[in-house]
């Protein structure tokens, strides 16, 4: 693991990777929170970057647009391969931050082949909707937790729905809003009213990382990503988001 000069982004390279993937984390929270996720995406051969994002501050808040500029010119300064395809994982209000970030790498140049929300937000600067002219050609797998006020009671889903068809995403049952981050904290048990177990989040990591690999169109290389990969999802117990758009 490094960090940039400034310290914004970690970096975890993975020797020889098979992809990348940008990891956002949420609002007020921070990479470190996400470490279990890196931790498994690094074992299927994946360079993580994950950038730090302010929360409240007006100059580096994360629903402002110029400052994930400053944070893309960063990352596209790393100098990975240029022939890595990419995936973004968001959390939370990273989902906005990550569809941004994900539309201006596109821009120059970066083969983007997905967006997976973690129980994904929109931003109040509307940032998935301000990109999504440049995405909406990507795939796209929310997985959600139980509507709650820190999904905004699903909104996002219910925003995605109208504009997918098929499967674009899975309810996990009983699943909590800081089920990404690997176990459960006390702000999220006050703020959201999580109460998973912890089988459900170790099921919500499996999910994400198997939802990656296919959009990089990797085979898992761990049994939990196998069995992921190759289940139906009523098979586990989730519930899938089904798109409503009329080609």
């Amino acid at each position: 693991m490094s960090t940039s000069s400034d310290g914004r982004i970690v970096i975890d390279r993975a020797p020889l990777a098979r992809g990348a993937v940008l990891l956002v984390h949420g609002f007020t929270r921070s990479p470190e929170r996400l470490q279990a996720l890196t931790d498994r995406l690094a074992d299927e051969g994946l360079t993580v970057i994950r950038p730090r994002l302010g929360a409240l501050s007006p100059r580096t808040a994360m629903s402002r647009a110029s400052a994930l500029a400053i944070i893309v010119d960063e990352i596209h300064g790393i100098g990975l391969d240029p022939a890595l395809r990419w995936v973004v994982i968001g959390h939370s209000a990273g989902a906005a931050a990550g569809t941004w970030m994900a539309a201006e790498l596109i821009g120059r140049g970066v083969d983007m082949r997905g967006l997976v929300y973690a129980d994904g937000v929109e931003s109040p600067t509307r940032l998935i909707a301000g990109a999504w002219s440049q995405v909406a050609h990507l795939p796209v797998f929310d997985v959600c937790a139980e509507p709650s006020r820190c999904n905004r009671q699903g909104g996002l889903a219910d925003w995605l729905r109208p504009r997918r068809d098929g499967v674009f995403g899975v309810l996990v049952p009983g699943g909590g809003h800081g089920d990404v981050e690997g176990r459960e904290f006390a702000i999220y048990r006050w703020a959201c009213g999580d109460r998973s177990p912890e089988s459900t989040r170790e099921t919500v990591l499996d999910v994400l990382v198997a939802s990656a690999l296919g959009m990089l169109g990797l085979p898992s290389i761990t049994p939990a990503g196998g069995l992921i990969g190759e289940s139906p999802w009523a098979a586990l117990g989730l519930r899938p988001l089904m798109g409503t758009r009329v080609p």
